[in-house]
């Protein structure tokens, strides 16, 4: 797609700071900027009064047009407000929606959400971004969780410097516990035994990273239960905060990520890589992740496997050929289908 680079799209781009969200905005900002040139503005903004972000919902869904820009201050603490006028307003996570709203009618931008509207009015965005499938007209559908990693971005990732005849490597995301999936010591027990029931039955090496909801604990359990010569390297995200997804999914032929995770899941799948799903014994699953994980398993994008047994070499892991990669990053498809917003 050429760029229209006449003018730069000014973009805002509201950040709750929570990972997974920052990842989906990235990934919006990038499908952007493979239609026109873009500058982009982070503006980190906090709730002034935790969890009033389901009163605002209410009241947003009762009364849709009776808020202005007054209410701005009143409910949010902003770390640096930008000084110019956007073009685009861009957010995701539910304690973002009131001021997405709120700034696309101050400047008269156009905005877009990643994520459910959680019963809003659709008609209060210009397009909402989600993996569902959702009748609204101006619901877009991507077919995985949108994150910034595609190919592009990997060919311009850091080189690993690998060892002489290390192969195959094997990226490992490693996440913890959620109300869907319940991990507990047993099944890191199971993942460590795995990591090395696989090492020493194919000859591969890991590159391992950690992230903020694993935990301490967890990361303990896996430094002192998985042989140090099977780890091409390790972040511990407790005490190593290196940027290490892109880098060790560019390098790695095939990617292991603990399914919990929909954004870690997101970014391995559009990676082009093939991505083994680990999930625990205890899970219960809501209906978002149970409709991402069905529509990847069946899309042959991921093979999910249980960590019991797989550490038990009860499980043979499938052929890489027999996933189905993206052929094109999914980041083309939705700025295809975001150029029909500019255009508007």
């Amino acid at each position: 797609m050429d760029k229209n680079t006449s003018s730069a799209l000014k973009i805002w781009v509201i950040s709750d700071g929570k990972a997974g969200h920052m990842a989906g905005s990235r990934g919006l900002v990038e499908a952007f900027g493979k239609i026109q040139a873009t500058r982009v503005i982070w503006v980190h903004a906090d709730l002034r009064i935790p969890g009033s972000h389901r009163l605002l919902t209410s009241a947003l869904r009762l009364f849709p047009n009776k808020w202005n820009a007054f209410w701005i201050n009143f409910f949010y603490k902003i770390d640096e407000q930008p000084s110019d006028t956007p073009d685009i307003i861009c957010s995701a996570g539910r304690e973002t929606q009131f001021l997405n709203i709120l700034w696309a009618r101050k400047y008269s931008a156009r905005n877009f959400f990643v994520g459910t509207l959680r019963n809003l009015p659709h008609d209060l965005f210009a397009a909402f971004i989600t993996p569902f499938s959702i009748n609204a007209p101006n619901h877009i559908k991507v077919d995985v969780p949108l994150t910034d990693i595609d190919r592009d971005a990997l060919q311009t990732a850091t080189e690993i410097d690998m060892p002489k005849g290390a192969h195959p490597v094997w990226a490992l995301l490693i996440g913890g516990k959620t109300p869907g999936y319940g991990f507990e010591r047993q099944d890191w027990l199971n993942l460590a035994k795995a990591m090395q029931t696989l090492s020493e039955k194919h000859g591969g090496k890991w590159l391992l990273t950690t992230s903020r909801r694993t935990g301490t604990d967890i990361e303990n359990i896996l430094k002192s239960a998985v042989p140090s010569q099977y780890i091409l390297d390790a972040v511990w995200h407790s005490d190593d905060k290196r940027k290490v997804v892109k880098p060790f999914l560019n390098a790695a032929e095939a990617v292991f990520c603990t399914e919990d995770s929909m954004a870690m899941l997101g970014e391995a799948v559009s990676a082009g890589k093939p991505v083994y799903s680990l999930r625990p014994r205890k899970i219960n699953l809501d209906w978002k992740e149970t409709e991402i994980v069905s529509h990847l398993e069946t899309g042959k994008k991921i093979y999910r496997l249980a960590l019991a047994e797989l550490a038990n070499n009860q499980t043979p892991l499938p052929a890489l050929e027999n996933f189905n990669l993206f052929d094109t990053s999914p980041l083309d498809g939705l700025a295809t289908a975001l150029s029909g917003y500019l255009e508007e």
